[in-house]
């Protein structure tokens, strides 16, 4: 438990106001807000990340590995609520489950959203129940294998008329974990200094 407090004060100082990436869109762009979030489970070996994969008949981001999470609705009262009702809409984890870790700077995704990604903890024995329209399936990743460099590469990519910027991937079992979901994977291991 020491270390989750380390990981807490570690995510609380990392908040920065919410800026916007003007190197992909121009000002004045109005970004649709959004939030995911990115859970951890206690192990006995270990914690663990759980990712879900997208549905192979979703318009958008088909059969890509992702965090729980979307756009906010009008009726939620701000995005951790956001973050809490696209899990349990996904992967069936009710929000008074989730045991909150803190947040993330927000981040700015290519498909015009504002993105603040949460990290909280779910619990270990839950049953999921994924939601078939949504979600293809759920996985765990332990913590270590993320931490291990060999399970991480870089790819720069370029928009026309713009800086290259640095696309992460995680490999784990045949999954590429990259695009939005590993860039938030990646700020997430930086900040709390694994």
């Amino acid at each position: 438990m020491a270390l989750e407090q380390v990981w807490r004060e570690r995510l609380a100082a990392n908040q920065a106001p919410e800026t916007r990436e003007d190197w992909l869109f121009p000002p004045g762009t109005v970004l649709k807000p959004a939030a995911v979030l990115l859970p951890l489970v206690r192990r006995t070996e270990g914690y663990a990340v759980v990712f879900t994969q997208r549905a192979a008949h979703l318009s958008v981001h088909a059969g890509q590995i992702s965090f729980p999470g979307g756009r906010q609705d009008p009726g939620d009262g701000d995005l951790w609520t956001t973050a809490l009702r696209e899990t349990h809409e996904e992967i069936g984890v009710p929000p008074d489950a989730v045991e909150s870790l803190g947040c993330l700077e927000p981040i700015v995704s290519i498909t015009g959203f504002h993105v603040t990604p949460y990290a909280g903890f779910l619990p270990p024995d839950f049953p999921y129940r994924i939601n078939a329209g949504e979600v293809a399936t759920l996985f765990e990743v332990p913590l270590d294998h993320l931490l291990d460099p060999l399970s991480h590469r870089i790819d720069m990519r370029e928009i026309p008329g713009r800086l290259p910027y640095p696309v992460h991937h995680y490999a784990f079992d045949g999954h590429d974990i990259w695009g939005m979901t590993g860039h938030i994977l990646h700020r997430f291991l930086e900040t709390i200094g694994a």
